[in-house]
């Protein structure tokens, strides 16, 4: 009956460009795909895929029947819509064009994200303006979806699932796909947390993509939306200073009792940027947290109204590592572009300085003889390590992130290199977060070999080797 087409792109043609464009731009040093397929925003374009794709016109075919009212939201920033409304009025359709304001802070990355809530008057009103259309929507809106919905495919189960109090928290959990009696029980799960704005899929559906390898693999994986995100309501208003907040613990708690419930004992906490803020924070406040898997963190503990201040706001700015910047010094390139203002050399400098502020307080704390203290992160990864949790990061070679890992565990972990429970793993040719697919493809493998490695200790056999024992 209605469609709403908000900022659409001209053709297949303007389609497939835009993607060429974003995979030029989130591109890492890996090779490019072979035939012409490219990797865009964690997806996978075939080079047939993308003949099809161009070939599209804006429109169907004449003789294709469209919907009877079509709202056209144009951007504010780059308008291109009008032609294609024209269009859809000169073949009888009740077309409405209008600009939505917001565009490029609507597009940001998911923590920047502002939705102008006038974009949404727009689309509320022009849906809500033909009370017959409108009193058919809500009669022929379908009750909530049962508890639990199963799909079965590449022998595992993935369940849609709520839990927590007034089961208002909303996940997705993953397990091996096997028959009662076929296969040891799944005791061990991970549970990936929220990263940024983003909801369960994760940045590029890396969550997906880890949830289902490590179901194959023989363990439980939840994915699932803290509250404010997806579908997991939030009680008060939302910010995105929530991100770095305590507050999430009890969430946490809420899925490792219903992953308990399950029959789950062994519990991995994961999160990629902010999520590992609140991974680290839940192990410290729940001791059934097994271990905690860490990826490109910026911040590990929040002090407010602290010296660190200045430093904390340092690492939210999104920047290349100290190491990249001064490999990059050796790059002619670098030098042009710097002649031309292409490189923001104001925020660079003030990122760098407030680490070399940081690290000459240390050093000057160490003078002095003063102890470090004791609520410091490395003290508390230490006495996760002594309670019996275990610690995995993994960073990005040239992520922001690492300088701030580093500057608490020593370059690549070295001041706990001989803790058992600790492992710092640097991941090479890839972003922040982990965009390309053999990025996405390592961290996987990494995940599986430190939970099949503990897996071990705990039973003498990895659970992927139960797996195979039983499927023979």
């Amino acid at each position: 009956e209605r469609i709403v087409l908000w900022a659409p792109c001209k053709s297949g043609r303007a389609f497939t460009r835009e993607l060429r464009a974003a995979a030029t731009q989130r591109a890492s040093r890996v090779q490019a795909p072979p035939d012409g397929d490219i990797l865009s925003m964690g997806f996978l374009y075939s080079a047939p895929t993308l003949g099809t794709l161009q070939a599209l016109p804006a429109l169907p075919p004449p003789e294709q029947a469209c919907a009877r009212h079509v709202l056209v939201l144009d951007r504010d920033d780059l308008p291109q819509a009008g032609p294609l409304a024209a269009q859809l009025s000169d073949r009888g359709t009740d077309t409405q064009y209008a600009v939505a304001p917001g565009y490029a802070a609507m597009m940001q990355e998911p923590r920047q994200t502002l939705m102008d809530s006038q974009s949404l008057a727009l689309l509320t009103d022009w849906l809500a303006a033909d009370p017959v259309a409108a009193d058919g929507l809500v009669a022929a809106r379908q009750p909530p979806f049962a508890p639990v919905r199963e799909q079965h495919f590449d022998g595992l189960r993935e369940s849609a699932v709520h839990f927590g109090p007034g089961g208002d928290l909303f996940g997705v959990l993953a397990e091996p796909d096997r028959p009662a009696g076929e296969a040891p029980a799944c005791d061990t799960a991970v549970l990936m947390l929220s990263v940024g704005g983003n909801y369960r899929v994760g940045p590029n559906r890396i969550y997906t993509r880890l949830a289902r390898s490590m179901a194959q693999a023989g363990y439980c994986a939840l994915r699932f939306d803290l509250p404010g995100l997806g579908d997991s309501p939030a009680h008060n208003e939302f910010s995105m200073r929530d991100l770095y907040s305590k507050d999430a613990t009890p969430q946490v708690r809420a899925a490792i009792d219903f992953l308990s419930a399950q029959g789950c004992r062994h519990f991995y906490l994961l999160g990629i940027c902010s999520g590992s803020f609140v991974a680290f924070q839940s192990a410290l406040a729940d001791e059934r947290v097994t271990g905690q898997v860490l990826m490109n963190s910026r911040l590990l503990e929040w002090r407010q109204a602290s010296p660190d201040g200045q430093w904390q706001e340092a690492m939210q700015q999104p920047y290349k590592s100290s190491s990249f910047y001064r490999r990059q010094l050796l790059r002619p390139e670098v030098y042009r572009r710097l002649l031309h203002g292409e490189i923001d050399v104001r925020g660079i400098s003030r990122r760098l300085s407030a680490l070399l502020t940081a690290r000459w307080q240390r050093g000057l704390r160490k003078l002095l003889a003063k102890p470090a203290p004791q609520d410091d992160v490395l003290s508390k990864v230490k006495r996760l390590s002594a309670r019996g949790s275990s610690t995995l990061l993994m960073v990005t070679e040239d992520d922001d992130g690492r300088d701030y890992l580093e500057f608490h565990f020593g370059r690549r972990g070295s001041y706990l290199r001989d803790d058992p429970n600790f492992k710092m793993v640097l991941v090479q040719n890839s972003d922040h977060t982990f965009t390309d697919d053999p990025a996405q493809a390592f961290v996987a493998a990494t995940l599986k070999s430190h939970l099949d490695h503990a897996h071990r200790l705990q039973t003498g056999r990895s659970l992927s080797d139960n797996l195979q024992a039983a499927g023979a």
